[in-house]
């Protein structure tokens, strides 16, 4: 994962502009002279393209007092998050019948996708990287063209929830898990092939192996099911959790199965045969989601505690709690193991550096954060080139040694305030 970094564009006051400037995240001290924060980073853009687009910015939330304590990603709940197959692109979704599209790593958001009519629960993302999936809180699936996000379909068969949905790895099929039923549906064209039944409770996660013969459902019934695929033949009943099943992972190998339920609790299983292989223990209630890591090493827990937990696989260890949420906490592993994205019922998204848990950021959209996280913009004077930089964080963000806080300064612009160094001019 390339290191977070902000975009600079020099305008001047004839229109011209310099090409964008690239800052590394490293390159700004920690330290101010205010006595404020140290500087993470922002997606800074440019005004034009900032005037028609919501502001995201990428902030550090490590240190106390963090602007992402006021800053959101969403106004509503996140219920879901998943991380492109090229680890270019996060999705979230959650309330107000909201998809957003956040480039990686430096946080930007791209776009805020609408079609959904009530709030959306889940979401997932074609191996190819160019379909995205997602179910609502009516039982509506959606199917959505990426990168530009266009919706090129809607299903309908569910009469509830789609609290889950999962793709098999070579794209040509997708299932939904709603109440009591799984479906399984045929990509790109969204034909239903099949519904299974079976569980007696709301199928609240499934999951597909990576050779796409298997499929994985846990309910609120306390049970897992194995379905072979693509038939959908019911082949074998877990049993062992105490109390609903939230969520499901198999790992990268096909040989692990991990699941955790309403107490907190967390079974790993062998696969195929389903053999109980150890429990976890550490969330004081519901596992919301659980995360393995593409070495298979790493498996990431996210609970309604707020909790974030990191267990080694190899022997059960806990390795590390990360803090930050309040609640319900929902996780995604990039690609590449390098970042974990986590979402919670407040709207708030924080990334992490994987395998040490170390805080990289939080993902902000002002329009959907409190009004203590608008309204702050700094300028920064260059003395060399006589340049004032000006560009908006979240209030109490950390900022650049030198800057003064102005206000209703665009993004990412520049005026000059005496004529620029012609050898410096984009001409």
């Amino acid at each position: 994962m390339k290191i977070p970094h902000f975009e600079l564009t020099h305008v001047y006051e004839d229109g011209t502009r310099e090409p964008p400037q690239i800052v590394p995240v490293t390159g700004i001290p920690w330290e101010t002279k205010t006595g404020r924060r140290g500087f993470l980073g922002a997606a800074v853009m440019a005004g034009a393209a900032l005037a028609a687009a919501s502001c995201a910015k990428l902030t550090n939330p490590g240190a106390s007092s963090s602007p992402c304590r006021d800053s959101r990603a969403h106004k509503g709940r996140i219920s879901g998050l998943v991380i492109a197959p090229d680890g270019k692109l996060l999705v979230s979704v959650g309330e107000n019948e909201s998809i957003k599209l956040w480039n990686l790593p430096d946080g930007a958001l791209l776009k805020t996708l609408k079609g959904h009519k009530s709030r959306v629960l889940s979401t997932a993302i074609a191996p190819n990287g160019k379909l995205l999936v997602s179910g609502d809180n009516n039982g509506s699936i959606c199917l959505w063209r990426l990168p530009d996000g266009r919706l090129e379909k809607t299903l309908e068969g569910h009469k509830n929830s789609v609290y889950s949905i999962a793709i098999a790895s070579n794209g040509k099929l997708f299932v939904s898990a709603s109440h009591k039923i799984i479906r399984l549906w045929s990509l790109p064209n969204g034909k239903l092939l099949k519904t299974l039944e079976g569980h007696e409770d709301s199928v609240k996660s499934v999951a597909i192996a990576p050779n796409g013969k298997l499929l994985i459902s846990g309910s609120g019934d306390k049970t897992l099911r194995l379905w072979s695929l693509p038939d959908g033949k019911p082949m074998k009943t877990l049993k062992g959790h105490e109390r609903n099943v939230n969520s499901v992972a198999i790992a990268p190998n096909g040989e692990l199965l991990v699941s955790g339920d309403g107490n907190g609790v967390i079974h790993l299983w062998r696969l195929p045969d389903g053999k109980p292989m150890k429990t976890l223990e550490g969330h004081k209630n519901d596992v919301f989601s659980v995360a393995i890591s593409p070495n298979g090493s790493l498996l990431a827990s996210g609970g309604a505690d707020g909790f974030i937990r990191l267990w080694r696989l190899l022997d059960g260890g806990l390795e590390k709690t990360l803090e930050g949420h309040k609640n319900n906490v929902y996780l995604a592993i990039a690609p590449d193991g390098d970042l974990l994205a986590s979402g919670d019922r407040n709207g708030s998204i924080r990334l992490w550096r994987l395998p040490d848990g170390n805080p990289l950021g939080c993902l902000i959209d002002l329009d959907a954060s409190s009004d203590r996280a608008k309204g702050s913009t700094y300028t920064v004077m260059n003395k060399t080139t006589g340049q004032t930089v000006t560009y908006t964080l979240p209030c109490g963000s950390p900022i650049p040694p030198g800057a003064v806080c102005t206000c209703n300064c665009v993004p990412g612009s520049v005026k000059t305030v005496s004529p620029p160094i012609p050898s410096s001019r984009n001409r």
